[in-house]
């Protein structure tokens, strides 16, 4: 791991070689509230156009590739407490588990719970009353229509990390950075659904979540791919950015180490096997089961995340 970061560190160094000589690249570069927006916008419309001409990319790949790292940076960021992840992955397994056995997921409210009280036993404070209301109101939803409301959540979620980016910008120039990802996030979710069909939307539609391949089936689609990969940028580089101790961003191998004194080497080793592990038996063995194992794992950290929005953590992530 460490020799592929030093490779990444090599190839960075080179495009800066390249690019800082440039009286605008060393500015961007040396300005967190421009570099952040700058690459939002530039991984904004890549996935756009992954959403639009190789869906199945978006389905398969992303999430397997990013998104065990990003469910540990939401670990780190968005609790904030060094130690306070255990509890979290506790739950997670356990209500993954408790999803590929059946369960329904109305289950993860008694979860949300568990994780209030985790909070609390860490010396967090809680906002108790948007933390009620917010409980009452998907539990409410879930009464009414289950398939429904996780369906509005699968989407609601991804927005979940702009919401920990704004808390943790740090002047206004970084603020505002903020507010044009969060637009442009809702623009293309607008435009997005209006590119032309190609074939695969319509298995996608049905695995996703047995939507048929009709005209909402495709919207929902697209915007769900297109939210959950910007917010993998989100936890994966907006926010780690706005932790950093200085404008200039972490070399890659700074960054490995950091996270892996935060987390303890053990755990920071079963990332990078549970990576390569996802991506040999999606494409060695069989892809979808691979993709459902990883959504079994992941299912509750959405639920989670809306518990540490009620959170005020003691210390910073970083």
């Amino acid at each position: 791991m460490i020799s592929s970061a030093a490779l990444l560190d090599s190839w960075r160094a080179g495009v800066l070689r390249r690019t800082l000589h440039l009286g605008p690249g060393r500015r961007v570069f040396l300005d967190r509230s421009l570099r952040t927006p700058i690459w939002f916008l530039l991984s904004l419309c890549l996935n756009c156009f992954l959403v639009w001409r190789f869906p199945e990319f978006s389905f398969y790949a992303v999430p397997l590739i990013l998104g065990v790292p990003h469910l540990l940076a939401s670990f780190r960021y968005g609790w904030g407490e060094p130690g306070a992840w255990r509890i979290y992955v506790g739950i997670t397994l356990v209500f993954g588990l408790a999803l590929a056995l059946g369960g329904n997921p109305a289950w993860a409210l008694g979860a949300m719970v568990i994780t209030l009280l985790g909070m609390l036993a860490q010396s967090q404070r809680v906002h108790w009353a948007p933390a009620v209301v917010g409980l009452a109101c998907i539990g409410y939803g879930f009464h009414l229509d289950s398939y429904k409301t996780a369906l509005t959540l699968a989407i609601l979620h991804n927005f979940v990390a702009f919401a920990f980016w704004f808390r943790s910008v740090r002047s206004r120039g970084e603020r505002r950075g903020a507010i044009l990802a969060l637009g442009l996030t809702g623009l293309a979710c607008v435009a997005v659904p209006m590119l032309p069909v190609i074939g695969p939307l319509g298995e996608i539609s049905w695995n996703l979540a047995a939507l048929p391949a009709d005209r909402f089936g495709v919207a929902f689609v697209r915007i769900f791919l297109l939210t959950q990969s910007l917010h993998y940028f989100v936890w994966l580089k907006a926010i780690p950015d706005q932790h950093a101790p200085t404008q200039v961003p972490l070399s890659f191998r700074m960054a490995f180490r950091e996270d892996r004194r935060w987390f303890g080497p053990f755990i920071h080793g079963c990332v990078g096997v549970l990576v390569i592990g996802f991506l040999l038996w999606a494409y060695g063995v069989d892809r979808e089961s691979a993709r459902w194992t990883y959504v079994h794992l992941a299912a509750y950290h959405g639920f989670a995340e809306l518990a540490f929005l009620v959170g005020v953590s003691r210390r910073s992530g970083a």
